[in-house]
């Protein structure tokens, strides 16, 4: 009791100030709107309605959040460990080229159809974050650049296989998109007439089986040591190399899954930018959420709200689509500065009542 009474107060206050930023986040976005003689009360009243004000828009909020939730909970595994893998965009599209595969080719009953293709998913882009992981385990290689590139590897090669192998032979869509996966693959609508599909359920599902990875195995202590400390982890007697290629393949594995979903849950098909850069957008819900399952959560129901909210102000507000993606990257660099200056300010508060305390004594 005692610790629930001292931290809530903090608690209550980074919420505070989380919606204070918000707040400035969308009124400096109306001043933007304003100044490019754009109603703002308009713009917002339809951004609104058009997500929280409606049973479709929270729906679509959470179909849109899924990749980002899972892409953000397998990213911040791997910034506890200390490793940047900014590869979750290529590694979702590996995910996703293994289960359209074992979508179209492979026939079995469901649910087993489904099963597989999350195993493929999960496959897929552990496998495409392994060799980045043994050349920063064992070569010490830089794993942004490493990531990054095979990233543009990964894409090349899926529109490569879209146009070649995986053709749907169709003249409309021809190296565009695959032909659509069996009924029997695809995942099942939690709400009949909704695109609310079972991947939501499994994003949900994975923040807190993450929390209890990260916070309550020796696995996750391990990790958070080795991202906190070399020095230290070496003098505990862990062994790194092989804490960085498990942190990396959980991290491609759960960029892979949602990649997956994507496949069995939205398009029913592989298609050309399927991802939609869905994995960087997933480090920016990592680091808001500040690496925590909660907070990412909370930051991917953010920026599910953005995405439709913005296709709202697009379709029914007359907001040219590049001011929307302005819009939206505005409000996320507002947040994220905001955010940054508070955890500096916290930090710096820390330093002074720490030299206090040793001028005291």
């Amino acid at each position: 009791m005692n610790l629930l009474n001292t931290n809530l107060p903090r608690v209550i206050g980074e919420a505070f100030f989380a919606l204070g930023s918000l707040l400035f986040a969308f009124a400096a976005g109306a001043l933007i709107l304003y100044a490019v003689r754009i109603d703002p009360a308009k713009a917002y009243s339809v951004f609104f309605s058009s997500s929280l004000a409606s049973s479709a828009g929270i729906v679509a909020i959470f179909v849109a959040a899924t990749p980002l939730i899972i892409n953000g909970l397998g990213i911040s595994i791997a910034f506890k460990a200390g490793i940047w893998n900014i590869g979750a965009e290529g590694q979702m599209l590996a995910g996703a080229v293994l289960a359209a595969v074992g979508g179209i080719y492979i026939s079995l009953p469901f649910p087993l159809h489904v099963l597989l293709l999350m195993i493929l998913g999960l496959i897929g882009g552990a496998a495409w974050a392994a060799i980045p992981a043994i050349l920063k385990a064992f070569l010490g290689a830089n794993e942004i650049v490493v990531t990054l590139m095979f990233n543009y590897i990964m894409i090349l090669l899926t529109q490569y296989l879209l146009s070649g192998v995986l053709n749907s032979g169709g003249i409309a869509y021809a190296g565009q998109r695959t032909v659509p996966i069996q009924v029997t693959a695809q995942y099942p609508p939690l709400i009949p007439g909704t695109a609310l599909h079972f991947g939501v359920l499994v994003a949900i599902l994975l923040v807190p089986a993450v929390y209890f990875l990260m916070y309550r195995t020796v696995f996750g202590f391990r990790l958070r040591v080795v991202g906190s400390s070399e020095k230290t982890a070496k003098y505990a007697g862990i062994r790194i190399p092989v804490l960085i290629i498990m942190a990396m393949l959980l991290s491609g594995a759960f960029a892979g899954l949602a990649g997956m979903g994507e496949v069995s849950g939205v398009h029913y098909a592989l298609l050309v930018g399927i991802t939609s850069g869905l994995g960087y957008t997933a480090v920016l819900v990592a680091v808001l959420g500040r690496l925590h399952p909660v907070g990412v959560f909370l930051a991917a129901i953010l920026f599910g709200c953005l995405i439709v909210g913005g296709q709202g102000m697009q379709n029914f507000a007359n907001v040219p689509s590049s001011l929307v993606v302005f819009l939206q990257g505005l409000i996320v660099l507002i947040v994220l500065a905001t955010e940054i200056i508070r955890v500096y300010g916290a930090k710096r508060i820390v330093a002074s009542r720490g030299k206090v305390f040793i001028a005291r004594a």
